[in-house]
């Protein structure tokens, strides 16, 4: 099978900015990303990409590990594939990216840890560089410290007291975990629920700040689907009712269905802000602000969220985002649920 692929490259010691270069790619049924790269390698003598260090890519927009398949991004002939590093604003040398502010955040945790914690704190790397509340929040301590937390404490429940209270911090802790929907892994699922368990443990421990929920991570009721018939529809890929990507592409048929044209937002792992706006106030509003303009950039007539809370959410920070810029806003918010 013929595809299209479009390889970015760069290098921090000398380019402004990347480039997208076109390759073209024979695949077979059995074909990766590493092979793909790896036969682009070796199509332009020049090329000295580091593959041997890249551990992940964001193909299509999707966060997974260089050895995922490409029939997960591409189905058929003539499909396109775009290839980036997991985390662009940290690209250093093509796909490979900068870790130092990863390396940086062990240091919440590292008195706790040996060799082996530190070996398994590196495996959450994809997580790491793709979550969406990074994006957002520079600080934000991240996936990978929250399942290193989760070890540790399962380790030495005597630590757990120390431990709860670096990971509980309002504006960087583990309430503002926003979902691994950008992400194709399969431990999302895990993870997701690790952390819904270090939250409940914060919250019954006392460690939690106010007004701090934890996130629930419910199964998608169908029987629920909204009637969208012949309306615009977008889907706010907020964490609870979805959990993973590939829910969302389930959901999506099951409306496409009922009548439904389907929009996707260009950031699979947008969210809504909704679960951390009492505690980050400015992020949730960033984060509605990005997600609803973007959806009327589209042409969506409907938003859909997971739940009715971001509903509310979204439709009470409406009237501020016509305020600050100036301009209405034409679109209904509807909820799963």
């Amino acid at each position: 099978m013929k595809i299209e692929a479009r390889i970015f490259r760069f290098n921090a010691k000398h380019d402004y900015l990347g480039v997208y270069h076109p390759f073209i790619y024979q695949a077979n049924g059995e074909s990766t990303l590493l092979d793909l790269l790896y036969a682009y390698k070796q199509s332009e003598p020049l090329c000295s990409m580091p593959l041997e260090k890249i551990e992940g890519v964001k193909a299509n927009g999707v966060g997974a590990k260089i050895t995922a398949p490409l029939s997960s991004f591409v189905k058929k002939r003539g499909d396109a594939i775009e290839i980036a590093p997991l985390a662009l604003e940290r690209a250093a040398w093509d796909l490979y990216c900068d870790r130092n502010d990863f390396e940086e955040k062990l240091g919440v945790l590292e008195e706790f840890c040996d060799k082996g914690d530190r070996d398994y704190y590196y495996e959450f790397y994809i997580p790491y560089a793709v979550s969406p509340m990074r994006s957002l929040n520079a600080d934000y301590l991240g996936e990978a410290l929250f399942m290193l937390a989760d070890r540790l404490i399962s380790k030495n429940p005597l630590n757990a007291d120390a431990i709860l209270r670096r990971i509980s911090r309002a504006e960087d802790g583990i309430f503002c975990f926003a979902g691994l929907n950008g992400v194709l892994l399969e431990g999302a699922a895990h993870i997701a629920m690790a952390i819904e368990g270090l939250q409940e443990l914060s919250i019954s421990g006392g460690y939690a700040p106010k007004n701090a929920k934890s996130a629930k991570y419910a199964a998608i009721d169908y029987d629920k689907t909204p009637k969208l018939t012949g309306k615009k529809t977008a889907i706010a890929t907020d964490c609870g009712a979805f959990g993973v990507l590939p829910k969302i592409d389930e959901y999506e048929a099951v409306l496409r269905q009922n009548g439904a044209d389907i929009l996707r937002l260009a950031n699979p792992s947008r969210f809504s802000g909704a679960g951390v706006a009492d505690l980050a106030p400015q992020i949730a509003f960033k984060a509605a602000n990005d997600l609803i303009l973007e959806a009327q950039d589209l042409g969506a007539d409907t938003l859909l969220c997971a739940s009715s809370e971001t509903q509310s959410f979204l439709t009470k920070n409406i009237k501020s985002i016509e305020r600050v810029g100036g301009y209405p806003i034409h679109i209904e918010i509807a909820a799963i649920e």
